[in-house]
């Protein structure tokens, strides 16, 4: 059983876009900054270099490397206790053409030092932020397609770009 047309109309009229991808940016925000530890611990920045400066001093280096060797040898992953790598978040923001961002921040005390000495160490790479565009979309659609009363409709292709 369909949906008039009319009450398509009164659907539509009924949904705000902005707040639905508010919403789903929203739900979004652990994934981009779960996506942005795991950078981290392969020690790479949010342009997908590798974090720099590097340790200097040897011995705290191999210490470092045999916790956790992803990052490389005396590559900065910026994880002692977590304490900085668990503060990290990513809140959305709607800008002035409608679209939808992600501000990342890290509330540990440390954040401050860190953040001006390993510089793009918060936010994800253009892979990652594609990901997460990718999984939104999908979701979007998805929600927005339900709130219309076109239910659980199956699209088989969408074009991204």
């Amino acid at each position: 059983m369909g949906i008039s047309l009319k009450q398509l109309n009164e659907n539509l009229k009924k949904v705000d876009l902005n707040r639905l991808k508010l919403e789903i940016a929203d739900k979004s925000k652990i994934l981009a900054a779960n996506l942005n530890r795991e950078q981290l611990m392969e020690g790479k920045n949010n342009l997908d270099d590798k974090i720099t400066p590097d340790y200097s001093n040897f011995q705290y280096a191999v210490e470092k490397n045999q916790m956790n060797s992803k990052a490389g040898m005396f590559t900065p992953d910026l994880k002692d206790t977590g304490a900085f790598h668990n503060s990290i978040k990513s809140e959305p923001f709607l800008n002035r053409g409608n679209n939808i961002g992600l501000d990342f921040i890290a509330t540990d005390e440390k954040a401050p030092f860190l953040t001006r000495k390993y510089i793009g160490v918060l936010g994800v790479t253009e892979d990652n932020e594609q990901r997460i565009i990718n999984i939104s979309t999908k979701a979007l659609i998805s929600t927005w397609l339900t709130r219309v009363g076109l239910g659980k409709t199956s699209i088989v292709s969408i074009p991204l770009r």
